[in-house]
């Protein structure tokens, strides 16, 4: 399943949600496969992919493709930020990646 980015809305609210420690309140059992295209950087997104991670212990990959308009050292924040992250699986791993690059 593709899921294009939403619409702006209220991000405050949508910030908000996602930093509930209730938000979530069972694990993403079955996912394993992550991709994310065109990354912008914005908080929510982080939270978003944080959540992800801490609530999917069958996750054996994600991949974050950096929009081009981050710079080599935004994409590099995002990917230690991420590594760095509390992670329901012990198996998964992070690639944040460019577009079209082969991972």
């Amino acid at each position: 399943m593709v899921v294009n980015t939403f619409s702006e809305g209220n991000i405050d609210e949508v910030i908000y949600y996602l930093e509930d420690p209730n938000c979530v309140d069972k694990q993403f059992e079955k996912l394993e496969f992550v991709e994310l295209r065109e990354f912008e950087g914005t908080q929510f997104e982080l939270l978003f992919l944080k959540l992800i991670l801490a609530y999917s212990p069958s996750l054996s990959r994600m991949i974050v493709e950096p929009s081009d308009e981050l710079d080599v050292a935004e994409v590099l924040g995002l990917y230690e930020e991420l590594r760095m992250s509390l992670k329901a699986s012990p198996r998964a791993k992070v690639i944040v990646a460019p577009h079209g690059q082969d991972v």
